[in-house]
């Protein structure tokens, strides 16, 4: 028995690094892992994202919802999540971005809305229902470095990715 290292890189980040005890070869694996990008059968639905944080009483209230807007008051929302929301709420436009880096936007984002017509004055915030696969805002406008899996120092880039809806 081996130990075999496996590593999935994003750019310069690690973002798994497993070590395990194994007979393969690491071409084996990398044979294995080239099968299932290319496969083109259909993977099993995931089960619906539960969200969890703080925020999540919005996300759960907008995935309720039928209509494809909805236009909330600072103080609905404070209302729907039990606590009052952060000053920058109120003095930034910038908190409500549709940035899936923070947690609010994140709930919201998951759920499948987006943030829109933000009025600070008047204390509203607009959702809408983001367009089909698009429930997630890019974390950046920068260029995506080449994501590589690497199976005993062998590197793999890999170019293909498939979304599961």
């Amino acid at each position: 028995m081996k130990t075999l290292t496996v590593q999935l890189h994003d750019g310069d980040r690690v973002l798994l690094n497993l070590e395990t005890a194994t007979t393969a070869q690491p071409h084996d694996v990398l044979n294995a892992f080239a099968t299932l990008l290319t496969a083109d059968t259909p993977s099993a639905p995931l089960p619906p994202t539960r969200i969890s944080g703080k925020y999540a009483p919005l996300a759960d209230h907008l995935s309720t919802l039928d209509q494809p807007a909805i236009q909330l008051t600072f103080l609905q929302i404070e209302h729907l999540l039990g606590f009052t929301l952060p000053d920058s709420a109120r003095e930034h436009r910038a908190w409500w971005a549709n940035d899936v880096t923070h947690s609010q936007a994140r709930a919201w984002t998951t759920a499948g809305w987006q943030s829109s017509d933000v009025d600070l004055t008047g204390n509203t915030v607009k959702f809408i229902r983001a367009p089909h696969g698009q429930a997630e805002a890019p974390m950046s406008d920068k260029p995506h470095k080449p994501v590589t899996l690497v199976i005993g120092g062998i590197k793999l880039p890999l170019t293909r990715v498939r979304r599961i809806h």
